[in-house]
Order: C-alpha cells, then structure tokens, then sequence
C-alpha cells in the first residue's frame, strides 16, 4: 500500500524543513491524505502551516490562517480519492515548479545559500491557487510579507 511512504517518512514526515526540498515530502504527504496524485501549490501551503517553528508558519499563523482554516478554503481543490493507493513519488504541477523557482530566485535576492519555506511562502503569495485561499481567508498579504521579514534573522 503506501509502504514506501512510511519507510521514507517514518509515517509522517517531520514537521522541522529548513529548506523547500525538505517542505516537499511533507507536500507530498499532504497530496497522499487527499488521494491526489499530484503535489500542487495547495499541498504547499498545506505544508508550509506545519511549520510551527519556522517564520512561515508562524506568519501563517499569526494572520489567523490556521490548517482548519486552509483546508475549508482549499475543499474545491483537495479533492481527490483518499482511498485510492499512490506509489513512489508525486510529479509536480507547473504551478508548483513555478513557485518553488520563485522561491529559488527569492533567496538568491536575498543572499540566501538555499530556498527557505518562507522564500517559498512569498512566492506562494505571488500566484496560484495559494494565494487565491489567502485571499479567500481574508488574509491581508502586505501583513503575511511583513511578518516574513520582520521574523528573519537576515530579512
């Protein structure tokens, strides 16, 4: 069934990614719960709202963009077959890619040595579904930058 999951996982994915390419099994795991076969900008953001310890989530968190929240805001396009068995690893949308370059050029902007979940965040906010249920929820995105940089060490 999803034994290579959890083999790769430990059952669930740590919630600690310091860089994107650590975020994207957790948006893996993400797109598995909702039985899609795909890893979108939806699981992304998903993603990126267990990182309780980083700036992104604690961004996240404190515009009141809570998982519950993201999920309701997310119905339309988190739907799939979670009882359907997906092996190995999920493609990428385009959309995704897109944001994950972003997130790329944003931490080069920023002399960052890799890109960080909050480079992806403001990347997330620039396009796609993300920023379609950030605006949904109602989030004011000049706050969510704000918090992002104001909770950097090196902005």
């Amino acid at each position: 069934m999803l034994g290579w999951l959890f083999q790769r996982m430990s059952a669930f994915p740590p919630a600690n990614a310091a860089t994107v390419d650590e975020l994207l099994p957790l948006a893996q795991y993400e797109a598995v719960t909702y039985g899609q076969e795909f890893i979108g900008t939806q699981h992304l953001l998903l993603a990126l709202t267990r990182l309780v310890d980083r700036a992104a989530g604690r961004a996240l968190s404190a515009v009141g963009v809570t998982r519950q929240r993201l999920q309701v805001a997310l119905a339309d396009d988190l739907k799939g077959d979670p009882g359907e068995v997906l092996t190995g690893p999920l493609p990428i949308t385009p959309t995704a890619r897109r944001a994950i370059a972003w997130a790329a050029d944003e931490a080069r902007a920023r002399q960052a040595p890799v890109a960080e979940p909050e480079h992806l965040l403001l990347a997330l906010m620039a396009d796609g579904i993300g920023l379609a249920a950030l605006i949904r929820l109602g989030v004011d995105l000049e706050r969510l930058g704000e918090l992002l940089v104001t909770d950097r060490p090196n902005g």
